[in-house]
């Protein structure tokens, strides 16, 4: 008897671990996010916190991703100071490839209908852009989205993350004095 009861326990426990993969996708596509590494993302980010002795990361760093799509990129931040902060993070377009704009420069680039093509990615980002509290070595694991719109032409697109602290996300940029770490990019390749 207690055969067929351990017998029946994994079977409920394999069906049970099949039906929360099955709702785990579904959740996924609900919510229109075609990439989405989550764990898989933290570990990479932790690599570059606990070996390399960062404050702040993402994962991926570039990915290839068709017009259309969304992709959910990970961040971690690590508040090692002996006080707490506030933390922001912002996301804002870098630069494109020459195929898109001979200077890639989004600030000058225009598109078809005059506005610049900073104002076209921009509409890709998806953020809370609050800021968080952290205390003293505390670590702080969020997501952003990067959705392609379906009229994207073919090329390279990257985005600038950065955080910084005790400021808000909207005064978070490359060069701010409360910059925290070292800015990262993800760059998509559109296809």
């Amino acid at each position: 008897m207690k055969k067929k009861h351990t017998v029946l326990f994994l079977v409920l426990l394999v069906f049970g671990f099949l039906y929360f993969l099955f709702l785990s996708s579904c959740m996924t596509s609900s919510a229109g996010i075609t990439y989405d590494f989550g764990q898989e993302g933290y570990a990479q980010i932790q690599k570059k916190i606990g070996y390399y002795g960062k404050v702040f990361g993402i994962w991926p760093n570039e990915y290839k991703l068709n017009s259309g799509n969304t992709i959910r990129v990970e961040f971690s931040v690590l508040n090692n100071d002996t006080k707490e902060h506030f933390f922001a993070v912002n996301v804002y377009p870098k630069r494109v490839s020459s195929n898109i704009c001979p200077s890639g420069d989004v600030n000058i680039c225009l598109m078809p209908d005059g506005k610049k093509i900073k104002t076209y990615l921009e509409k890709w980002i998806s953020i809370d852009r609050n800021p968080v509290k952290l205390n003293e070595n505390a670590l702080w694991q969020g997501s952003f989205l990067l959705k392609a719109s379906d009229e994207t032409g073919k090329g390279n697109y990257t985005f600038e993350v950065v955080t910084c602290y005790d400021t808000e996300s909207k005064n978070c940029f490359n060069g701010s004095e409360t910059l925290w770490g070292k800015p990262e990019e993800i760059k998509l390749t559109v296809s």
